[in-house]
């Protein structure tokens, strides 16, 4: 199948078998052809810098190759899609650990590929620590395992760590082993409405150091929506006594911090869904995260934000001092992440920028340039020429 993008050729390549998926990645780079690996295809927003490249998409690729609940493990081909895969384990009342964003669309070689954990990696699993291997390819089209398919100490270099985060700069994966995990007895989410920044953070703080089985908890806000400008919300798992007990504190503390209460259970209907935010990125938003090298509450930049006439939507996740930020296009967007990084720079806050259209994207990557990892940076270009001396692997997109 050729379409015509700028009025170059691109081949759309769907391997249906790994012999294909071989013979098509050898092919193309024995004939010096840029290509990009594509799952779902979620991430195309990200936009290759090059328009005539071959598209090999791995959504036929979707087979569960082994599966033993009893091991808590589970191996699979890389387009699988997440949903898939979530609905597979939730029948033996397992999940992988985490949950990913764009599920439905999702594959989970590209989630893979782009280590992506949902927003709330860090009080969750980090997808890098569940995957216990990989079988991947090389430039030759020969497949190269790292790790296995079962829990136990494995002699050598973990290889498949190279392949999760970083693009498919290393080539495409063909399949994926996780280590998966019970899901807990009990779980609801709650949510509790503030007004005031101050006394959602009160709570925040008061939660924090309790060690409490909330292995989510995350502060919302946006100006386009709903009564309360910020929202607290925690997902709270364990026994039925266990939740039930830190529902009736929360409730006794909302009380005292002006905040009203809501308590959720798989309701579609509700304003947000924390596990897409940012990934859902629309034409005329951009998303930045601020890093704090100590738990933050990033007061200054909050107050920013409720002066300033920009459209936003950010995600504080003050447990490890993050801040994901959605704003939304105008004219004046380069004077305002100006003073978004002057704040930050005075804070040390680190700026990443996590998405932006294209149009935007090399004016704001210049204001960030001190950011770059320059050790890392290097040691990667280092791989990568060893993996892909052509650099014909999402050419452009990681290095």
């Amino acid at each position: 199948m050729k379409i015509t993008n700028d009025h170059k050729t691109i081949n759309n390549h769907y391997p249906d078998s790994k012999k294909e998926f071989s013979k098509i990645v050898n092919e193309l780079y024995k004939n010096k052809q840029k290509m990009i690996i594509l799952g779902g295809a979620t991430k195309t927003q990200y936009e290759n810098p090059y328009s005539s490249v071959h598209n090999v998409f791995t959504s036929q690729l979707n087979k569960v190759i082994d599966y033993n609940p009893a091991d808590l493990t589970v191996t699979v081909e890389s387009g699988i899609k997440v949903e898939s895969l979530m609905n597979l384990l939730s029948e033996n009342n397992q999940y992988l650990g985490y949950i990913l964003p764009n599920k439905k669309l999702s594959s989970i070689g590209g989630s893979t590929a782009y280590g992506y954990s949902g927003n709330y990696r860090f009080n969750d699993i980090h997808i890098r620590d569940s995957i216990i291997g990989i079988e991947a390819m090389n430039y030759n089209g020969d497949f190269m395992k790292s790790g296995g398919q079962v829990v136990k100490n494995v002699s050598g270099y973990d290889l498949h760590k190279l392949y999760i985060g970083t693009q498919g700069a290393f080539g495409p994966i063909y399949s994926i082993s996780f280590k998966v995990y019970p899901k807990p007895n009990y779980q609801t989410q709650v949510i509790v409405g503030f007004d005031n920044y101050e006394d959602v953070l009160n709570i925040t703080k008061k939660y924090l150091p309790l060690n409490w089985n909330i292995p989510r908890l995350a502060i919302y806000s946006s100006n386009k929506h709903k009564t309360k400008l910020y929202e607290l919300f925690c997902n709270i798992s364990g026994t039925k006594n266990v939740v039930d007990y830190i529902k009736k504190s929360i409730t006794q503390d909302v009380k005292l911090n002006n905040g009203n209460f809501e308590e959720i259970n798989n309701n579609s209907d509700i304003s947000v869904n924390l596990d897409d935010f940012g990934y859902n990125l629309k034409d005329e938003q951009l998303s930045i995260r601020i890093l704090s090298s100590k738990n933050s509450d990033f007061q200054h930049i909050i107050n920013y934000f409720k002066n300033c006439k920009l459209n936003f939507q950010f995600l504080v996740t003050p447990s490890i001092g993050s801040i994901s930020i959605l704003i939304e296009n105008n004219d004046n967007i380069l004077s305002y992440i100006d003073e978004i990084a002057e704040i930050s720079q005075l804070n040390n806050y680190r700026i990443i920028i996590d998405r932006v259209n294209l149009s935007l994207q090399n004016k704001i990557r210049n204001k960030f340039k001190n950011n770059d990892n320059q050790p890392i940076k290097n040691l990667t270009t280092l791989l990568k020429k060893n993996y892909d001396p052509q650099n014909l692997f999402s050419s452009g997109k990681f290095i």
